[in-house]
């Protein structure tokens, strides 16, 4: 996608593209299942991609899109965050269950924020995802960087996301899969 036509059809939220331009951002995406966690991510990576704010993506989400590398474990994500160059962002889904097979600590509090202290090592932007808060421990996010908002999946292409700190209600439509 374009940045021109990304911005027409998903109108990003300053607070939001505030959050994304920051050097090591952390965006900690919940919810049940089939609620968009995955697709909300990968749209993350495609606004960073067109606005050119990111150079480098890696996940260990299965994707087709030619511009983001598959990484599944921490050997390959220390080696990738060496040696990219530039701004670059990294996105775990299942938090807690994938932080095991990196080979981190069993306590979700130890492996959690071992791997937030390596990616902001390296200014890497962090989006991770989870079915709920209880999976992970979220004391990794300091006062004044929470974005708390929700994105509630209406259709496969439309969302409605919620700013709960700004109270406002925002819509983005033609998302991506």
């Amino acid at each position: 996608l374009d940045s021109e036509l990304l911005q027409e059809q998903i109108p990003v939220p300053p607070l939001l593209l505030d959050v994304l331009t920051r050097d090591g951002f952390i965006i900690f995406i919940r919810g049940g299942k089939e609620q968009g966690k995955t697709n909300t991510a990968m749209l993350l990576f495609e606004i960073l991609h067109a606005f050119n704010i990111r150079k480098h993506f890696t996940t260990n989400i299965k994707t087709q899109s030619y511009f983001i590398e598959q990484i599944a474990n921490k050997p390959d994500l220390d080696t990738w965050l060496q040696h990219k160059k530039g701004l670059k962002t990294y996105a775990m889904d299942e938090l807690g269950k994938n932080l095991r097979k990196f080979g981190f600590a069993s306590k979700k509090n130890h492996s959690i924020l071992d791997i937030i202290q390596l990616i902001r090592h390296y200014d890497c932007g962090f989006i991770g995802m989870a079915p709920a808060g209880k999976f992970v421990d979220t004391s990794f996010l300091l006062p004044g960087e929470i974005l708390d908002v929700e994105i509630k999946k209406v259709s496969k292409t439309f969302a409605r996301v919620v700013d709960y700190f700004h109270n406002e209600t925002y819509f983005w439509r033609d998302i991506p899969r």
